[in-house]
Formats: C-alpha cells, structure tokens, sequence
C-alpha cells in the first residue's frame, strides 16, 4: 500500500518549487515583499515535498521486481533525488538565514543555484516519467478479454 503514495506525493513539491523559482524572478522584477514572501513559502512546501517524494520513492523501490536494466534506471533517478533533497534544504537555510539582508549580488547567486537545482528537478521528473512510461515500473499489467471476430477490436500493426 505504502508504495502507491509516490506518484500522489511526488508531483506537489515539484509544482510547488517551480512556482518557487517563479516567484523569485518576478520578485526580482517587482521587487515586492509579497513575491518574496510567496517564494520563500513555496520553497518552504517543496521542501518538505522533496523529503516526502524521496521517502516514498524508496517504498516504491522497494515494491519491484526488477531486472539489471530498470535497477540501473531506478538508481540513477533515486541518486538524483537525494541530491535534490540536500540541495533544496540547503537552498532554505540559505534563504533563511539571508532572507531580510540578501543582497543584490548574493541574490543573483541563490537565484542561479534555484534555476540549476530546478533543471534536475525537471531532469529528475523526466526520469520518473521514463520509468513509468518505458520500463512499466510500478504498473501492473492488465488484460482485455476482446470477442473474437469485433470489427471493432484494435489490431496490433
């Protein structure tokens, strides 16, 4: 049962820190305490989200049965998810400890580092999909029983 909970927690924390990274750039545009405050929130939430995410990917994990191929695939995207864990709490004690005196310059920095720890968070998403999508992990195989003879049954190409 445990192991069904990634797909339904995975995907906040990603919305809610590309949402992050948005609400800095037009923080950073508008210099508004509002879009400041909302980044720093949303951050706060995909945060947590990404902890979550990584503890339900390891029951996930732990559910399937798994040949060389989809083992070396699920590594790779379990690698990148505790990367992105450590990189994204180390983002929000940085923002909570600099939030009120950041400056411009050491803003433009943190600002870099969201954006690149946001591509492997979409590089991690695309991983996901593929394990889903190519190899089937966690999909349970089902079986149509078609009439025979239905002019309206697919046909395999």
């Amino acid at each position: 049962m445990l192991h069904t909970l990634h797909p339904a927690v995975v995907h906040f924390p990603v919305a809610l820190l590309l949402c992050a990274l948005l609400a800095e750039l037009v923080w950073l545009w508008r210099k508004a305490d509002f879009w400041r405050d909302m980044a720093f929130w949303l951050l706060l939430g995909g945060t947590l989200g990404t902890g979550a995410a990584a503890l339900t990917g390891g029951w996930a994990e732990d559910s399937l049965t798994m040949s060389n191929t989809l083992h070396e695939a699920v590594e790779q995207h379990e690698t990148i998810g505790y990367i992105l864990v450590w990189l994204y709490a180390c983002l929000l004690v940085w923002k909570i400890l600099r939030r009120q005196t950041m400056p411009a310059a050491e803003n433009r920095i943190f600002l870099g580092a969201l954006l690149v720890a946001t591509v492997l968070l979409v590089y991690s998403g695309w991983l996901g999909g593929e394990l889903v999508y190519e190899y089937g992990a966690g999909v349970k195989g089902v079986t149509i029983d078609l009439p025979q003879n239905n002019p309206t049954a697919p046909t395999a190409p």
